[in-house]
């Protein structure tokens, strides 16, 4: 599924996920 592939993603990053995902998201999920 894709919800995996991201964690799998994610854990090919040196920062952690919330950055990642920040910068993905333009944002991020907090804001």
């Amino acid at each position: 599924s894709e919800e995996s592939n991201l964690c799998d993603l994610l854990r090919d990053y040196d920062k952690p996920a919330q950055e990642v995902i920040a910068e993905m998201t333009d944002g991020g999920v907090d804001r």
